[in-house]
């Protein structure tokens, strides 16, 4: 009995996960369309290279320090810079979370 609550919590997680990312994409697709002109074909490819990148974050353990150097650094976005040691503890889980992303976009 556990085990199933312990999976049923972890699939609710993984659905959350999914949705978040989901409404922030229709955030950043409103903005771009409203903003910058983005049409349907612009927002497909932000799409598709977007999940490319969240691919990318789970192959590289340096990739998150990649985006804060061009975002902080290069470009002068006040963000709030990564905790590695945090993140190192949830890479794997957050990895997993990612692919099932890229899995369910295919």
């Amino acid at each position: 009995m556990k085990q199933y609550v312990k999976e049923q919590v972890e699939q609710e997680q993984k659905e959350q996960y999914v949705d978040s990312i989901h409404r922030l994409l229709k955030l950043v697709f409103v903005t771009l369309h409203q903003e910058f002109g983005f049409g349907k074909k612009r927002l497909a490819f932000f799409q598709d290279r977007f999940y490319q990148m969240l691919m990318e974050s789970t192959r590289d353990e340096l990739y998150w320090w990649h985006m804060d150097q061009i975002v902080i650094d290069q470009l002068g976005i006040d963000f709030k810079r990564e905790d590695f040691g945090r993140f190192e503890d949830n890479h794997q889980e957050i990895a997993q979370r990612i692919r099932q992303i890229g899995k369910e976009k295919q």
